[in-house]
C-alpha cells in the first residue's frame, strides 16, 4: 500500500505525490505522469459478468462519481463499453424502426398514391417483424448492434413484393378488370417472380448463418425468416384481405412524364454501339472501384464502433493517453510442480515481458516477476531509504524467502496459483491501438510455441487482444464464405426461373458488380469490415436483384409473345423502369434512416448500401439492356 493511512496534511500529501510519481509501476499507469489524474481499477467477479450486473454497477459508479465533486471522474473499460452497446442498441431500436416505417410509407405513397395501399403494405411487414422478434425473444437472442438494423432491413426487403402486387392490381383495374379479377390477375402475374426474388433475398441472408460471429448468425436466420413470412403474407393474406373488402376507389391515371418515358425507351432501344460503350464503361468503373478491395481492412476494435465525440470513446481515449491504456493482454504461464520457485523460470518470464513491452501499443506489463523485484529492491534499500536495484534473486533460497514475505499480500494471490505452478502476466495496452497488436498475435503465438512450450514453462495468450485476432479471422471467413454461398444459391434460384445458364449469368452481372464494387468503395474511403459491414455484400446480392427478376420475367414474356427484341426490350425497360426507380427510392429512404444511428458500423452499413442501390439501379436500367442487346440480338 502506498498510502496507509491516507495523508492528512499538505506536506504528507506532497510527499506521497512525489513518492508515487517516482515509481515506474505507478507513474503513467495508475497515476498520470503530471500528477493530475489517477486510475481506480475495479475487477468484476464471476457474478458480475452479466449485462444486468454490469448495468447496475456502471449506474452505481456513475452516482459515486457525480457525488465526488470537485473531482472530475469518468468511466471506461470493457464493462462500460458493454453497457453502452446495450443501451445505445435499445435506443436505436426504438428510434430508427419507427423512422424507417415513416420513410418507407412515404415512398410507397408516392408510388401508389393511396393510403389504403400504404396501410396494407406496412401492416404485412409489421406482422413479419413482430413475429421475427417474438422468435428472437423465444430463442434468447440478446439486443445487439446488428439487431438494430433488422427492422429496417425487413421493411425494405419485404415491401418490394407488396408494391409489385398492388401496382399490378391497380394497373388491371385501370385496364377495365373487375375487383376480384384484378386481384386474381395481379397475383398470377407477380407470384412467381416475387417467390424467386424473396428466395434470393433470404438466400443472401442465410449465407451468413454459419458465421463464427454469433450475432451475425442470429441476424442471418432472423432476417431470412422475416423475408419468407412476409412473402407468405403477401401472397396469401394480402390478396384474401383485398378481395374480401369493397373495391377501393382508383387513383386518377397519372401519365408518366414524357421525358422519363423517352429516356427509358432510349435506354432499352437495342444499339450495339451504345451497348459496347456501356459495357466498356462498366468494366472501367468495376476496375477502378475493384482496386479498392486490396485496401480493405478488418476492424475489430469495439471502441471505434462509437462516434468520435461519444463520451464513452472520449473517456477511453483519455485513459489510453494518460493512465497506461484501457485494455489488457493476458498471458497464462504454466510451470508444473511449482516451477516458479526456480530463478531460471522467473528469468525466462522476465525476458518474455521485455519482448512484449517493446511493442508500441503496450504501455507496460506486470507479473510475479515485478512483485519479486520490488520486494528485493525494498529489502536492499540504503539506510537513507533509497531503494535498492530491482533485480531477481539468483538463488533458490533467496527466492523462496521473498515468496514467504509476499504470500500474505492480496496481490500475490492474484498473480500466482496452484502452489507456484501457474502465473498471470498482464500487459496494459492502449485500446485505440489494440488492433495493431491483435494483428501480431500470430507472431506472439509463434514465439510462445518456439520458446515457451516445454516441460519447464509453457505460456499461452488470452484476453481481449487475442479475442480481437480471433474475431478478425472470423470476419474474413464470414465475408468469403457468405458471399460465395450467396452467389451460388441465388444463381441456382435464377436458373430455376430462367431455365438458361446463359441468361442466368447475364442477369447476375448487374447485381454481382455492385456488390463487389461496394467492397472496393469501402476500401477507398476507409470503411472497415466489421460485424456490421461484413454482411453488406451477401445481403446486397440478394436484396437488389428483385427488380432484375421482374425485368427478366417481363422480357421473357414479351419475347415469347412473340415480339422482336427491338420492341420487347424498350417496352420492358419502360414498364419495369418506373416501379424500379420507385423501389430504389424506397430502399434508399429506408436505409438512409440508419445514418442517424449511434454505431459507426450501422452508419457505414447504410452508406455502403445506398451506394449498392445506386449502382444496382444503373446496372438494371443501363447495363442489363446493353447485355441483352449484345447477347439476344440475333434471336
Amino acid at each position: 500500500p502506498l498510502a496507509d493511512p491516507p495523508p492528512t496534511t499538505d506536506a504528507a500529501a506532497a510527499a506521497l505525490r512525489a513518492q508515487a510519481l517516482s515509481q515506474p509501476l505507478l507513474a503513467g499507469n495508475l497515476v498520470a505522469e503530471d500528477g493530475r489524474a489517477a486510475a481506480v481499477l475495479v475487477e468484476l467477479d464471476r457474478t458480475g459478468v452479466t449485462i444486468e450486473a454490469k448495468r447496475e454497477l456502471v449506474a452505481e459508479l456513475g452516482r459515486l462519481i457525480a457525488g465526488a465533486a470537485p473531482l472530475d471522474g469518468m468511466l471506461t473499460g470493457l464493462p462500460v463499453l458493454n453497457v453502452a452497446f446495450h443501451q445505445y442498441s435499445r435506443r436505436d431500436l426504438l428510434l430508427l424502426a419507427p423512422l424507417s416505417f415513416l420513410a418507407v410509407g412515404l415512398a410507397v405513397f408516392l408510388m401508389l398514391r393511396r393510403l389504403w395501399a400504404v396501410a396494407g403494405a406496412l401492416a404485412v411487414v409489421l406482422l413479419a417483424i413482430l413475429l421475427v422478434f417474438a422468435l428472437a425473444a423465444a430463442a434468447g437472442v440478446k439486443i445487439n448492434i446488428l439487431l438494430v438494423t433488422l427492422p429496417t432491413f425487413l421493411l425494405v426487403a419485404c415491401v418490394g413484393a407488396l408494391t409489385h402486387l398492388l401496382h399490378a392490381y391497380l394497373d388491371d383495374r385501370r385496364a377495365g378488370a373487375g375487383h376480384h379479377d384484378a386481384v386474381r390477375g395481379a397475383l398470377a402475374r407477380v407470384a412467381r417472380p416475387c417467390v424467386i426474388a424473396a428466395g434470393t433475398t433470404a438466400a443472401g441472408a442465410l449465407s451468413l448463418v454459419a458465421s463464427d460471429l454469433g450475432p451475425l448468425g442470429e441476424f442471418a436466420w432472423l432476417a431470412a425468416t422475416g423475408v419468407l413470412v412476409a412473402l407468405a403474407a403477401t401472397l396469401l393474406v394480402l390478396p384474401a384481405l383485398l378481395a374480401s373488402l369493397p373495391a377501393p376507389s382508383l387513383p386518377p391515371v397519372r401519365t408518366p412524364g414524357r421525358t422519363l418515358v423517352r429516356a427509358l425507351a432510349w435506354l432499352g432501344r437495342p444499339s450495339r454501339t451504345r451497348a459496347v460503350a456501356t459495357l466498356g464503361a462498366a468494366l472501367v468503373g468495376f476496375g477502378l472501384l475493384g482496386l479498392g478491395i486490396g485496401r480493405l481492412q478488418v476492424g475489430t476494435n469495439s471502441l471505434t464502433y462509437f462516434r468520435p465525440d461519444d463520451p464513452v470513446r472520449a473517456a477511453t481515449a483519455f485513459v489510453d493517453e494518460r493512465l497506461g491504456g484501457a485494455g489488457r493482454v493476458e498471458l497464462l504461464a504454466s510451470a508444473p510442480a511449482g516451477g516458479l520457485k526456480r530463478p531460471r523460470v522467473l528469468a525466462r518470464l522476465e525476458a518474455l515481458q521485455q519482448w512484449l513491452t517493446a511493442h508500441p501499443a503496450v504501455v507496460g506489463s506486470f507479473s510475479i516477476v515485478d512483485l519479486v523485484k520490488l520486494a528485493e529492491s525494498a529489502a536492499q534499500a540504503a539506510p537513507d531509504g533509497t531503494p535498492g536495484p530491482q533485480v531477481l534473486p539468483t538463488g533458490r533460497a533467496d527466492l523462496l524467502l521473498t515468496y514467504a514475505l509476499l504470500s500474505e499480500t492480496e496481490l500475490f494471490a492474484q498473480l500466482v496459483r496452484d502452489e507456484l505452478s501457474l502465473a498471470r502476466v498482464q500487459a496494459r495496452v492502449k485500446l485505440m491501438q489494440s488492433e495493431a497488436l491483435a494483428r501480431e498475435v500470430p507472431a506472439l503465438e509463434e514465439k510462445l510455441a518456439r520458446e515457451y512450450a516445454d516441460a519447464e514453462l509453457s505460456v499461452r495468450v488470452t484476453g481481449i487482444v487475442k479475442l480481437m485476432h480471433t474475431m478478425e479471422q472470423a470476419i474474413l471467413t464470414s465475408q468469403v464464405n457468405g458471399f460465395s454461398l450467396a452467389f451460388v444459391t441465388i444463381a441456382l434460384l435464377l436458373l430455376v426461373l430462367l431455365r438458361s445458364v446463359k441468361n442466368t449469368l447475364l442477369v447476375m452481372i448487374p447485381n454481382l458488380l455492385p456488390a463487389v464494387m461496394a467492397l472496393g468503395f469501402m476500401g477507398w474511403v476507409g470503411i472497415r469490415l466489421t460485424p456490421g459491414t461484413v454482411m453488406i455484400a451477401s445481403l446486397a446480392l440478394g436484396l437488389v436483384d428483385d427488380d432484375t427478376v421482374h425485368f427478366a420475367v417481363r422480357l421473357k414474356e414479351k419475347l415469347a409473345a412473340p415480339a422482336p427484341l427491338a420492341e420487347a426490350l424498350p417496352a420492358t425497360v419502360v414498364e419495369v423502369g418506373r416501379p424500379l426507380l420507385g423501389m430504389s427510392l424506397t430502399l434508399a429512404l429506408g436505409f438512409a434512416v440508419l445514418l442517424a444511428g449511434s454505431f459507426l458500423p450501422n452508419v457505414h452499413f447504410a452508406l455502403v448500401t445506398l451506394v449498392v442501390i445506386a449502382l444496382a439501379t444503373v446496372g438494371n436500367l443501363v447495363l442489363l439492356p446493353a447485355l441483352m442487346t449484345l447477347t439476344l440480338r440475333r434471336r
